[in-house]
């Protein structure tokens, strides 16, 4: 049986308030690379987003 890659990546399951359905759905697609160097350049740049809309009160 062949292993399924998780719907979620690890470390991006956003806050069900913070981040809309439609637009999480576009952030998977963002983050669907296959170089290795550029994935890691977008995690941190997701990362980097999401911690800032977490500290904004107004997002």
């Amino acid at each position: 049986m062949p292993l399924l890659a998780p719907s979620v990546p690890p470390g991006f399951e956003p806050h069900p308030t913070m981040v809309a359905h439609e637009v999480f759905e576009q952030m998977k697609i963002y983050m669907s690379c296959s170089d290795p160097e550029e994935r890691r350049i977008r995690e941190e740049k997701m990362r980097k987003t999401l911690n800032e809309l977490s500290n904004d009160p107004m997002a």
